[in-house]
């Protein structure tokens, strides 16, 4: 019954305050949430799509918006990415294949939300927490189970550099090795996506990539895959893939330097 209030509350047809609402109790209750069964179940992606995206116009951020339904709302787009990560984190087949699936298109919220966090008028330290969020959602939804890669094209196109960019804003995200340990994996997962993305890019879509850009994001990230290496004391399956992970994003700098140089002889 509880749910059933939640999931009209988030309705299309609320007042925005009313559907944060809805939204909040469900991130409070999320696990709960996506260990429930019954019908009421195939509700709650039509009603999230509601509450977070639902009365959205534009694509993009708008300076200085304040309005309760804008593009990015930093506490709602926390508690919705909570809820997303919770369901797709469940041990249920139910909500990875629906998510999967992006019947209620939210892999393609998750899409937007990143391309946002990157346009250059953003401070990325305001949104790290978002991009740790999101790179876990991408990493357990498209990585699991060798589930193939998904068609990025459209993400691709509109800001080559997002993929690494939102790579290394999670892996720098403050309290991560302190609060946030079990996420390594996925982030691991993610990354290493990343660079396959990055060292099969075709010459068309180099030429659209900012190569001070991707460097210095390349650069931040091998960082940071150092200071965790350097934190763990004993050698398991999980430093094995850190440092195997510094290796490789060395080497894909390297290959794109040198495409890069490549390209202006």
């Amino acid at each position: 019954m509880v749910v059933r209030h939640i999931i009209f509350a988030m309705e299309q047809t609320e007042s925005p305050l009313l559907r944060h609402v809805g939204l909040k109790i469900a991130y409070i209750i999320k696990e709960p949430l996506a260990n429930i069964t019954n019908d009421v179940r195939d509700q709650l992606l039509p009603a999230l799509h509601s509450a977070t995206f639902g009365n959205i116009l534009g694509d993009s951020i708008t300076p200085d918006d304040t309005s309760p339904d804008r593009f990015v709302h930093l506490e709602r787009d926390l508690h919705y990415l909570e809820i997303v990560f919770a369901l797709a984190n469940a041990n249920s087949e139910y909500w990875l294949l629906q998510l999967r699936q992006d019947n209620y298109d939210h892999m393609q919220r998750c899409i937007s939300i990143s391309k946002a966090l990157h346009t250059p008028s953003q401070n990325e330290e305001d949104y790290s927490e978002l991009s740790l969020r999101l790179v876990l959602i991408f990493a357990r939804i498209t990585c699991a189970d060798n589930y193939i890669w998904p068609e990025w094209d459209v993400w691709f196109a509109a800001r080559p550099d997002n993929q690494v960019l939102l790579a290394k804003q999670a892996w720098e995200y403050p309290r991560i090795l302190d609060e946030c340990p079990d996420v390594v994996p996925l982030l691991v997962a993610f990354t290493n996506k990343t660079l396959s993305s990055l060292d099969d890019v075709s010459e068309e879509n180099l030429a659209k990539l900012d190569k001070d850009t991707v460097i210095t994001a390349l650069g931040g990230i091998s960082e940071q895959v150092r200071m965790e290496v350097d934190t763990r004391v004993d050698v398991d399956e999980t430093q094995n893939a850190l440092e195997a992970l510094g290796t490789r994003v060395a080497d894909s700098r390297d290959e794109l330097l040198r495409k890069f140089s490549a390209m202006i002889e």
